[in-house]
């Protein structure tokens, strides 16, 4: 690949991921998430509350639970700082819900970076990443662009895939 391919492969990238971004949010969204290794599987239920900056994740097979409120990120045995609802999140469904924290959109700390989009269905597209430092690890995401979410992740040993239980409209802009 050249350098002027790979720039203009960056560029694409991060206009992915800028078109995902320019999607107005749901101002809430619930999922139940089914995550699934080789050798175990999980089953989450996550909310993210876009109106009121919190969200929340509950490992339905143990119990659980991960939340951010008013600044904290919430754990079963601590609370810490966070900056912002959108600037981490321990769960992955989370960061399916919040796509920019995922690592996969090729910016400087990212080990994954794309290296194919195409659309499949109405209002979703296949993304496919490579990791930059082995190019034949590879993995497959599924992006909701109506709603501005991963609704599948395939990696190398995992899947995890979410159903939407519920959404609710993005609040009206008060001029």
């Amino acid at each position: 690949m050249s350098i002027r391919t790979g720039r203009k492969l960056l560029s694409s990238n991060l206009n992915m991921l800028a078109e995902l971004a320019a999607v107005d949010p749901p101002s809430l969204i619930r999922v139940k998430a089914h995550w699934r290794s080789f050798d175990r599987s999980e089953i989450w239920d996550a909310t993210v509350d876009h109106a009121n900056q919190k969200w929340s994740a509950t490992d339905l097979t143990n119990g659980r639970t991960v939340s951010f409120s008013e600044g904290l990120i919430h754990t079963e045995t601590t609370s810490y700082p966070s900056a912002a609802y959108r600037s981490q999140a321990p769960a992955f469904v989370l960061k399916m819900l919040i796509p920019e924290l995922m690592s996969v959109w090729g910016r400087r700390n990212d080990p994954l970076r794309p290296v194919s989009v195409r659309t499949i269905e109405d209002g979703l597209k296949l993304l496919t990443v490579q990791h930059k430092d082995e190019a034949a690890v590879l993995e497959t995401l599924v992006l909701d662009m109506r709603l501005g979410i991963v609704v599948k992740h395939f990696g190398m040993l995992t899947a995890t895939e979410v159903e939407v239980q519920e959404v609710r409209p993005p609040a009206p802009v008060i001029l």
